[in-house]
């Protein structure tokens, strides 16, 4: 070998080297039919309503007691929440001192994807006259931590954020109220004009700041501070967020039925505030040609913000026809950092030729996400596009459908993922949220039909976008991957092959909607997410995983990606529940983790015979977990191995 085939050879591995390091950014794109998909959600499409209420208990004597109150003539529950577990001897006595009868049952609360649990006693008082009543404990110890109650009823209390706009010195909080879900069930639009919030006595607000420390503000009905409209029923608490981080808030709501019955209901949110805020001081986008593309910049002017941060955009495009009237070209969108005062976005001319439109163009529902927490940092409702020079030669008559090239922008050149360190491709295993293991390396022998490689990061507390990052850094040592993925495993994958490139678009390219294939997850969130933070020894909550954070995180996802993916989710059999615990706070049915209402992804393909029936989330459930059903296993790894 020469010295200059020696130092070309040494070159070329080091720009290989470079350009597996890199991550480039997808130039994301699609029809105006899919505006739907990505129209920024309003806080109330995602409330929860429960019928639990959670009350914080210090043990610091031998006895500790506490009034709370039934209302359901059916069944009442409860059950703590303490670090070891250490309450005993537990009574519920009546308002006469009269200890009632309660059924006890040793149950588990799981706060991982793998099966880790907490130990609990769940205690039942079956048809339960309504009022006041006394929990009687007893702990040798000083300890803090929760007790919760549980009323079969139809009365829910019904909350949801102020705002997603979270940001610091912005007012955050949430609203709530109590509705007959029996008969005025919410709609998931509108909160029923019916509702039994002029019942309320007591309305407050608990909100918990990133650094543990608690402040209590009232919740009002008054039409001003927020509150939209005085005397509905619907009460509202905020306050005016001083820094950034995880938020938790939980709303309470206490009164009495007309007939007389006490009430409480609680419900527990979690939320980032992020401190990045912009305005786009122009009216006027600029575009220049880049490559095969027209880069438009949109300036960007900090208020509070941090010049180091990715950002996600998101823009439709608009021209005129024949006839001068303004039709829709496209949706543009995608990754993008802040450079100089400006993000950009990426615009393929062909979409100008498919849709056969002349200008001027302009952006229209123009918004720029924080990519972790997807609050707006910026919008706008309308701008135009200086287009460049030359814009009119690089129009064609011949484009006559989309091409894979206008979803996702081109190839990044000499990307080239055959040349990893890794020779053969392989078929990645990846866990879920705050897992201990990989629950599919037991599983081994399921998959023995491809080469496996098994995603570990135990035991941890990520957003989708943290997750998504660090299983690209995983995968880049392979020339090609598909993924197996348990639960929010399946959330970050199908982050990743909408935002990025990764050896995940190669093995794409034969296998299609078999590229990506989960198991349980939940993809418009779990309405147990925000009880993470409550279990002792769990990890912390994901906002993502809540059903107001997945509503944002999945306007930001692309047809495209969403049709990379297969998906199977499960649920209980013969009434009997995966987990009694979490069952009094999920929707009906559910795997004991995720809910069926949440666990449909629109845009994938549903996996046959969905949902598969007497299959669990985990471990420790009533039935099997749904990652060691063998014959779907083997299933899985013919269909979405990579050749």
């Amino acid at each position: 070998m020469t010295v200059y085939q020696t130092l070309f050879l040494l070159f070329s591995t080091l720009l290989i080297s470079q350009s597996l390091q890199q991550t480039y950014f997808k130039h994301r794109a699609g029809p105006p039919t899919e505006f739907p998909l990505h129209t920024y959600p309003n806080p109330l499409s995602a409330a929860q309503q429960e019928e639990t209420a959670v009350h914080e208990v210090t043990f610091t004597s031998d006895q500790w007691t506490s009034r709370i109150s039934i209302d359901s003539t059916t069944r009442f529950s409860f059950f703590f929440l303490l670090p070891g577990n250490t309450a005993d001897t537990v009574a519920l006595v009546d308002s006469n001192n009269i200890e009632v009868p309660l059924i006890q049952d040793q149950v588990t609360f799981p706060y991982s994807d793998s099966g880790e649990s907490f130990p609990t006693i769940l205690y039942t008082f079956q048809n339960p006259k309504p009022g006041y009543y006394t929990v009687k404990a007893h702990s040798g110890e000083s300890v803090s931590g929760y007790l919760v109650t549980y009323n079969q009823s139809p009365n829910q209390i019904l909350s949801y954020l102020s705002t997603y706009q979270t940001i610091v010195n912005h007012p955050v909080g949430l609203m709530a109220t109590l509705i007959d879900t029996a008969s005025h069930p919410f709609d998931g639009e509108s909160v029923p004009t019916q509702n039994l919030g002029t019942n309320i006595r007591k309305s407050e607000l608990e909100i918990v700041f990133p650094d543990g420390h608690e402040v209590f503000v009232p919740m009002h009905d008054d039409g001003v501070d927020g509150d939209e409209t005085s005397g509905d029923g619907i009460f509202t608490g905020t306050i005016i967020a001083p820094t950034v981080g995880l938020f938790r808030a939980r709303s309470l709501l206490e009164g009495t039925f007309e007939d007389g019955t006490p009430f409480e209901r609680t419900s527990d949110h979690v939320f980032n505030v992020i401190g990045n805020e912009y305005v786009i001081p122009t009216t006027v986008a600029i575009g220049t040609h880049e490559g095969k593309e027209i880069k438009i910049d949109i300036p960007l002017k900090g208020l509070n913000s941090n010049p180091s941060m990715i950002y996600k955009g998101y823009s439709e495009v608009w021209g005129f026809d024949s006839n001068r009237n303004q039709i829709p070209i496209c949706w543009i969108g995608g990754y993008s950092s802040l450079e100089s005062g400006k993000v950009s976005l990426f615009l393929n001319p062909d979409w100008i030729s498919l849709s056969k439109a002349a200008g001027p163009f302009t952006l229209k529902n123009l918004r720029i996400e924080d990519s972790d927490s997807h609050v707006v940092v910026a919008s706008s409702q309308h701008m135009v596009i200086s287009m460049p020079f030359g814009l009119k030669s690089r129009l064609s008559s011949q484009i006559s459908e989309i091409s894979g090239e206008m979803l996702t922008g081109p190839r990044p050149a000499n990307l080239s993922f055959e040349t990893s360190a890794l020779s053969s491709p392989h078929l990645v295993a990846i866990h879920g949220f705050c897992s201990g293991a990989n629950p599919f390396k037991a599983r081994a022998s399921d998959f023995s039909c491809c080469s496996m490689a098994y995603f570990e990061d135990p035991n941890k507390s990520r957003s989708h976008k943290q997750f998504a990052d660090l299983l690209n850094t995983f995968i880049k040592n392979y020339p090609k991957v598909s993924f197996v993925a348990h639960s929010q495993g399946g959330a970050a994958s199908l982050t990743l092959i909408d935002g990025v490139w990764s050896p995940l678009d190669d093995a794409a390219l034969s296998l299609g909607k078999f590229t990506i294939q989960t198991l349980g997850t939940p993809w418009t969130g779990c309405s147990g997410a925000s009880w993470s933070g409550l279990i002792p020894g769990g990890c912390s909550s994901v906002e993502d995983l809540t059903p107001s954070g997945a509503s944002k995180w999945i306007a930001t996802i692309s047809a495209d990606a969403r049709s990379k993916v297969t998906y199977t989710y499960t649920r209980e059999k013969d009434s009997k529940q995966c987990n009694s615990l979490v069952n009094l706070i999920l929707k009906k049915p559910n795997d004991g983790t995720t809910e069926a209402a949440y666990a449909e992804l629109s845009g994938g393909s549903s996996a046959p015979n969905n949902p598969a029936i007497g299959e669990c989330h985990t471990t420790g459930m009533t039935w099997p977990p749904q990652y060691e059903n063998s014959a779907r296993n083997k299933n899985i790894c013919t269909s979405g191995c990579p050749l």
